[in-house]
Formats: structure tokens, sequence, C-alpha cells
């Protein structure tokens, strides 16, 4: 269904502003930052993943929450949005959050519920309560990002063997995938053996509603791009902005725009290989009145 067209001129240049704009918690680490502008309040909100501990599970990780009012230092919010639970029974990683224009939200994540590919959970107050269950369409999807636009939602993620793929839904119930992936395994010869931690984005009122920022690697390189959708479905992508062959690599991220300005949160790791978040800079900086938000129209 789509078809990934030639490479743009890279447009951008980042600035690293900072290494450490989160706290750690724990001593465990924060890692796969997810960043909305919440205007009603006036602060960002970041949702993060932290490592916890689980009885059974060689791994367990929960997603939490910070705030911030100018997006460089955040404060930690008590409590875990998700974690290990009888539902999720090793907890949940890589949140995706969306920030609804009637106040309502979605968190997705990569839940960990011990059977066979796992798959995607959302935390929602969609309903006028929170809930948080497992979206049984999505079992075998990794490293979910979210967005709507038009009443509907897209929720992307990375299925290993085949790329970059979406599933939609009017409902956050029932989902259906594209029959093709947004971006193939084997497409981009800088990403030739795979994909990671996608971050989409919507832009009202063009011809070209979606944006994305995602990783990728080669052998022993990884780098991260951009790239924009037309309504017909094709993507142009740029050539990398950075690309590592060591542990610097920015393993996950996500981004606010305002069309001119882009901030980009980061994970890394510090000297001592703990993931940490950090951030980056294109442009003068960003005016948050004229923010994007993840729930769009055209």
């Amino acid at each position: 269904m789509l078809t990934l067209l030639p490479m743009l001129a890279q447009a951008q240049t980042f600035t690293v502003l900072s290494d450490s704009v989160v706290p750690d918690p724990q001593g465990r680490g924060v890692g796969a930052p997810s960043v909305v502008w919440n205007g009603r309040q006036g602060h960002y909100q970041m949702f993060f993943e932290t490592e916890v501990s689980a009885p059974g599970c060689d791994e367990a990780w929960a997603v939490r929450r910070a705030t911030s009012v100018d997006g460089t230092s955040f404060t930690v919010v008590p409590g875990r949005i998700v974690g290990p639970s009888p539902t999720f029974a090793c907890g949940a990683r890589a949140p995706a959050a969306v920030l609804n224009d009637d106040g309502t939200f979605a968190v997705f994540f990569q839940a960990l519920d011990g059977v066979s590919d796992d798959g995607v959970g959302v935390y929602t107050n969609v309903s006028g309560r929170p809930e948080r269950r497992m979206i049984e369409d999505l079992r075998g999807i990794y490293e979910p990002t979210a967005a709507r636009l038009d009443g509907t939602w897209s929720v992307m993620g990375v299925d290993p063997t085949a790329g970059v793929v979406v599933a939609r839904s009017t409902d956050l119930v029932s989902f259906v995938f594209d029959a093709a992936p947004e971006l193939a395994n084997g497409q981009i010869p800088w990403a030739g053996d795979g994909f990671a931690m996608p971050a989409l984005g919507c832009i009202d009122g063009t011809n070209y509603p979606w944006e994305l920022y995602f990783g990728g690697w080669s052998g022993a390189d990884a780098g991260w791009a951009w790239g924009v959708s037309s309504v017909a479905g094709a993507w142009y992508v740029t050539a990398p902005y950075s690309v590592w062959s060591d542990d610097s690599a920015w393993t996950s991220f996500d981004f606010v725009t305002d069309g001119d300005s882009t901030l980009v949160w980061f994970e890394t790791t510090d000297a001592s290989g703990v993931p940490q978040v950090g951030l980056s800079i294109s442009g003068p900086g960003v005016a948050v009145t004229n923010l994007r938000d993840r729930d769009c129209a055209r």
C-alpha cells in the first residue's frame, strides 16, 4: 500500500542541551521517553520506563510519569502508570502518550504479560475512569507509538519480520492492520537490518498529515532520521541525522514541535552504562502556544 520514496535532503540540525533531564527514582535507570505538552495545565508530561522487580521475571518494568514547565528539568510524580500486575506479569515499558483535545488521554505501552509474543497494552481515561488492558489485536508488535487523526487512532510499532507497521481503530478496542508495512525491512540502506523506536506525530491541515522520527541499524551501526507521509501514503524520509558505532547511540526518542523548532528527548547511557534521558533541540526554541499535539484534523 505504501511506497518509500527517495530521501529528502537533511533539513534539521540538532544540538544536545542536556544528557539527563529526569531524576532516576530508584537508581536503575530511566528511558523510552514519551512527551506531550498539556496546555490545560501548562506543563510537559513525560512518560518513561524504569526497571523494577517482579516474581518469576528475569526483567520487569514499570511506566512512570514526570512533569516540567520548560522541558529541560522534570519532576517525577509518585506512583506508577502501569507495572507488574495480574494482567501484566512482568509490567510494561516503551510508553507512547496521546493527549486528546478534550483532555482525555491514552498511554500505549509494550505489555509484558508473560504470554508468547507479549504485545501492546493501553492505559486510558477515555471512558471517564482509568483503565489498563491488553490490546489482543496488537500481539507481536513492539515499541508502540500513536497519534489520532480525524477521530481514528493509529498505533505504529515494530514487527521484527516486516518493519514499521500500523494498525488503526476508532474505539481503542478493535484494531485493523494495514496490509503492508509503513517502512519495510531492507528499504533503507542505513537501516537495512531493522527499525527501532518509531515516534509518530501528526500535522494539521496539510497534504502530509503524518511525521515520524525513527531509528534503525545496519550491522554494528545505528542511526535515526525523520520523515513525512502524504495523504496517498508515500513516505519521504531524510538521511540519518546521526549514526553511531558504539554504545552512545540513542536507543529511543520522542519529540514535540511547533513547526519551526523541535525538541527531541532521547535515551542514552551514562558513564556507568545506566540508561538516562537527555534533550536536544533543532531551531531557536519552541513556542508552546503553537505546539502540535497528537490529536489532529485535516
